[in-house]
């Protein structure tokens, strides 16, 4: 079906799996322009049901980033369907993998996916977001359109985190890039100063290597994918605009890619009536995989629970 999710393309990869009473699988769905894309979906069988949470990755992530959110909240009641994005590692059409066109597919692959979503749960309970990075700003951008209860935006890259100017040969040669040759692609960690240490995103060792092991990472993207990621980042003002839902920022202290106070400053713009604002100081970027995680997930788990109800 054009111009929506399509709920005839179940293709669940081995059925339903179980581990306890938690039962997960994997699929996929159509989204309005044809993509097949993957998702997962996790629900304790034991629990009343609260609601449903779509769970929407960053950049070089997977469907499974979030698992220990979900291993805490399922047993609660909470249903969770993970979105893989197109043109990331688990994209099913692989030439496109690290590459995109325009930012503003993801967003629309979101809003399709909640209609996708709404079927497959087959009850009106409410239906959350939880965005990670850069899935934060996908979830940002669609989360009005959405027909959502509520969003979480977590570590939401609202603003590049600056800490040296970029010189300005530098800026030139990118520009002529986005024009010239959108399809190159750049490996930027091999682009690095030497002297300089790598990003730290968390200080998981255990998890970094999983991550840095993982069949999906994709070890370069095309300089289109890093034009359409600025733009997206350079929208996040627009977005905020729109957004009057329910909402719950999550902010890292030591996050390499976005300020705190930068963050903080965002929350301050948003319209929304009820939003709510945490700032992890010692956490860093991927806060539910940092040492802080069990404190993040407990704020997570009582937000919602202040806005649903057991069936």
């Amino acid at each position: 079906m054009r111009g929506a999710a399509s709920v005839s393309t179940i293709n669940l990869q081995g059925g339903h799996r179980r581990a306890g009473a938690l039962v997960f699988g994997e699929g996929t769905w159509i989204a309005r322009d044809g993509s097949r894309l993957v998702y997962k979906f996790w629900r304790d069988v034991r629990a009343p049901k609260r609601a449903t949470i779509l769970l929407v990755h960053g950049l070089n992530g997977a469907v499974d980033d979030l698992e220990p959110m979900v291993e805490a909240l399922a047993p609660a009641g909470y249903e969770f369907f993970a979105c893989g994005l197109r043109g990331q590692g688990a994209d099913p059409n692989r030439p496109r993998r690290g590459d995109l066109r325009d930012w503003r597919r993801l967003r629309d692959d979101l809003i399709d996916f909640r209609r996708y979503v709404r079927h497959e749960a087959a009850d009106d309970r409410p239906v959350f977001a939880f965005g990670e990075s850069m899935g934060a700003l996908v979830t940002l951008q669609a989360a009005p359109d959405a027909d959502l209860a509520g969003a979480i935006l977590s570590s939401p890259v609202v603003k590049f985190r600056q800490d040296t100017p970029v010189p300005w040969w530098q800026e030139a040669l990118a520009k002529m890039l986005f024009r010239c040759a959108p399809w190159y692609r750049l490996d930027l960690q091999a682009l690095a100063r030497k002297d300089v240490p790598a990003p730290v995103i968390t200080r998981d060792q255990v998890y970094l290597e999983r991550i840095r092991n993982a069949p999906c990472r994709i070890p370069r993207f095309t300089v289109g994918f890093y034009r359409e990621l600025i733009r997206l980042v350079l929208a996040t003002p627009g977005g905020a605009s729109r957004l009057r839902l329910p909402v719950l920022v999550l902010a890292a202290g030591q996050d390499v890619f976005v300020r705190a106070e930068d963050v903080a400053s965002f929350f301050d713009t948003l319209p929304a009536p009820d939003k709510t604002l945490r700032i992890y100081p010692s956490s860093y970027h991927l806060l539910v995989r940092d040492f802080e995680a069990a404190q993040v997930i407990r704020d997570v788990h009582a937000w919602l629970d202040e806005r649903t109800s057991a069936a």
